[in-house]
C-alpha cells in the first residue's frame, strides 16, 4: 500500500509543467508540505515573481588589497575580466570549500536573473579565496571591511542594506572559524554559504590553535563546549541560505564533473557495499564524532598512519575506516548504499555533496548541521539521520531502511547540488544529461533568495537568533583590528581576533573580563587553554 502511495505522489509530481525548470519538476514527493510545493512552482508560473526578480552583483570586495584603509575606495566594476571568476582554469572555480564565492557570482551574471540596474537583491562575494599582497588569506574580520565598503559606495544599500546577501565560504559564515559571534553587526544581513546549522541543536565552538595575539600558550582546538562565548548562532534560517559545497559542477570545456574528474555517470540503485564512511588523515582530536567512528569500527588506523604502515583491503560490505584511499574512494561512493556525513571543525561537510552527486544516501551525524535547501525539501525522505549513541548499531539500523525508495527520492533532489558553471544553468549544462542532471540547483537557489525575509535591525543592536530564541544584542565594534563588545540579556563579552581566522571571547565576571569554560573530559584540549 505504502509503495502504491508513493508511485501515485511521483506520477503527479513528474507531470509538472514544462515552465517549471527542469531540475525542479520532479520535487513534489520531496518538499516538505503540498504548501511549499505550490509557493515553488508559483514563483515559476507564467507572469510570477521569477519574471521581474532581478540580481546584481557588487565585487567591491574581490580585491587583493582589501583593508581597512582602503574600504571606502571606489570598487572595480563585477564585467573587469581580471576578475577571478572569468579565470575559468584556476583552481578557485573548482575548490570544494572557496570556490562558491568565485562560481556563484559567475553563475548568476550568466543567467536571466542578472541585472546591473535597478535590482531586487545584490549578492556581494568576499572571495576569501584570492591572497594578499604578502601571500596571506585576508583575516576573518575583513568581512566588517567589506560590509563599510559597500555601505559607503553602492547606490542600492539604503538605509540598512536589508537586500543584500554576502556570500562567504569560511567555516561559520559570518562568524570567527570556531563559531564565535565576533561581530553581531555582520549577523544582521543575509548571509549564503555552507554553514546551515539547527536553530535548537547543539552549541559548537572551537578555540583558536595557535593563538598567539590573546593566548600564546593555546595550542590546540578545543572540542564542543557550550560557555566560551556568547550564545548566538550564525546561521538564521529566517535570513540566511546554506547551499551544497560546490564539489558537482558541470562544465562544458570537459574539466570534470565531480571533484574535478570526469568520470561521472548515472548512479546505479544496485550496489554490493552497505555503508561507507571515512574519518580522512585531516581529522584531528577535536572531530569528536569522526573519532568515535574510527575508535569503534577502525581503531588501529591512527596509528597505522602514524607509523606510515599499510591499510588492510577494502572488504566487506562495511566500509568504516580512519582513511579510504583516494583510488578507492570514488568506486566506493558509487557502490555504497548509505554514505556517512559528520561535522569536522564545523558543522558542514563536502560529503554530502560528494554522496548525492554519487547516488550514495546520505547517513546525518552531526547534530547541528541544518543541510541544504532544508526549509523547503524534506530530508527524510531521501536520507538517514542518526545519533552518536547509535554508532554501534549502524549497520544493523540501516538494513531495517528502504533503500530502494530512498535511493528513488535521492535522484529527484540530485540536480539541486550540481551547478552549471559555464553557462546559465537551469535546462541543461555540460555533460548534465548524460549525469542525469537535466538542470541545476540555481533556480532553486534564486527561489530561496527571494523568499527570505528581512532581519530588521537599529543602528546599534540587532534581534539575533540566541539560546533562548531572538533576543536584542546591543553591540560596538573597532573596524580596524575587528575586537567587539556585546552585551544581550545579563551577560558582557569582549570578542576579539585571536589569529587571522579565529577569535577568543572573555565574559564580564564580577566586574572583571575573563576566559570561561572548561575543557574537563574533552578529548583534544590543552592544559591551561583557559586562563587569564
Amino acid at each position: 500500500m505504502r509503495s502504491a502511495l508513493l508511485l501515485a505522489a511521483a506520477a503527479v509530481a513528474d507531470d509538472a509543467p514544462d515552465w517549471l525548470p527542469a531540475s525542479l519538476r520532479r520535487l513534489g514527493p520531496v518538499t516538505r508540505s503540498e504548501r511549499h510545493w505550490q509557493e515553488l512552482k508559483n514563483f515559476f508560473r507564467p507572469g510570477g515573481p521569477s519574471e521581474n526578480f532581478r540580481i546584481a552583483v557588487d565585487a567591491s570586495c574581490v580585491e587583493d588589497d582589501l583593508s581597512y584603509d582602503t574600504r571606502f575606495r571606489p570598487p572595480r566594476p563585477f564585467s573587469d575580466r581580471s576578475m577571478p571568476w572569468w579565470r575559468l582554469g584556476s583552481y578557485q572555480l573548482t575548490h570544494p570549500k572557496w570556490s562558491l564565492e568565485v562560481w556563484l557570482p559567475l553563475v548568476i551574471a550568466r543567467s536571466r536573473w542578472y541585472t546591473d540596474h535597478k535590482p531586487n537583491i545584490t549578492l556581494v562575494p568576499h572571495a576569501n579565496t584570492p591572497r594578499t599582497k604578502n601571500g596571506k588569506t585576508r583575516p576573518r574580520h575583513a568581512l566588517g571591511w567589506c560590509r563599510d565598503r559597500v555601505a559607503a559606495t553602492n547606490p542600492h544599500w539604503g538605509a540598512n542594506g536589508d537586500s543584500f546577501f554576502f556570500v562567504a565560504a569560511s567555516s561559520r559564515g559570518p562568524c570567527c572559524d570556531g563559531g564565535q559571534p565576533r561581530d553581531p553587526g555582520l549577523l544582521r544581513h543575509h548571509f549564503i554559504g555552507h554553514v546551515g546549522e539547527r536553530s535548537d541543536g547543539p552549541w559548537l565552538f572551537r578555540e583558536a590553535r595557535f593563538a598567539d595575539r590573546l593566548l600564546r600558550d593555546s595550542q590546540y582546538k578545543a572540542p564542543v563546549t557550550r560557555d566560551t562565548a556568547p550564545r548566538i548562532r550564525c546561521f538564521d534560517e529566517r535570513k540566511d541560505i546554506s547551499v551544497p559545497p560546490p564539489v558537482f559542477l558541470l562544465r562544458d570545456r570537459g574539466a570534470g564533473d565531480i571533484r574535478g574528474r570526469s568520470d561521472g555517470e548515472v548512479p546505479s540503485p544496485d550496489r554490493d557495499v552497505l555503508v561507507l564512511g571515512a574519518e580522512g588523515a585531516s581529522g584531528g582530536l577535536e572531530y569528536d564524532l569522526r573519532r568515535a567512528l574510527t575508535d569503534y569500527y577502525d581503531p588501529g588506523g591512527p596509528d597505522r598512519r602514524k607509523y606510515n604502515q599499510e591499510d588492510p583491503p577494502i572488504a566487506g560490505d562495511v566500509v568504516i575506516r580512519f582513511r579510504v584511499p583516494s583510488k578507492n574512494y570514488t568506486s566506493l561512493l558509487k557502490r555504497a548504499k548509505y554514505c556517512l556525513v559528520t561535522e569536522g571543525f564545523s558543522p558542514w561537510s563536502p560529503r554530502l555533496t560528494e554522496a548525492v552527486a554519487h547516488g550514495c544516501v546520505p547517513v546525518f551525524l552531526s547534530p547541528l548541521l541544518r543541510p541544504p535547501y532544508a526549509s523547503v525539501l524534506d530530508y527524510a525522505k531521501f536520507s538517514i539521520w542518526l545519533n552518536e549513541k547509535d554508532i554501534p548499531h549502524i549497520p544493523s539500523l540501516l538494513r531495517g531502511y528502504d533503500h530502494a525508495a530512498l535511493f528513488a527520492n535521492l535522484m529527484r533532489v540530485r540536480p539541486l547540488f550540481a551547478f552549471c558553471v559555464d553557462g546559465g544553468g537551469e535546462d541543461g549544462c555540460g555533460r548534465g544529461g548524460s549525469l542525469g542532471v537535466p538542470g541545476d540547483g540555481l533556480p532553486f537557489l534564486v527561489y530561496e533568495m527571494f523568499s527570505r525575509q528581512v532581519n530588521a535591525y537599529t543602528d546599534t543592536s540587532s534581534t539575533l537568533l540566541t539560546e533562548g530564541g531572538y533576543t536584542s544584542v546591543d553591540y560596538a565594534c573597532n573596524a580596524e583590528d575587528g575586537s567587539c563588545s556585546l552585551s544581550l540579556k545579563d551577560e558582557r563579552w569582549r570578542c576579539a581576533m585571536a589569529n587571522r581566522h579565529a577569535c577568543m571571547c572573555q565574559r564580564e565576571v564580577d566586574g572583571v573580563y575573563r576566559y570561561v569554560g572548561n575543557t574537563t573530559n574533552l578529548k583534544g584540549h590543552k592544559q591551561n587553554l583557559y586562563h587569564n
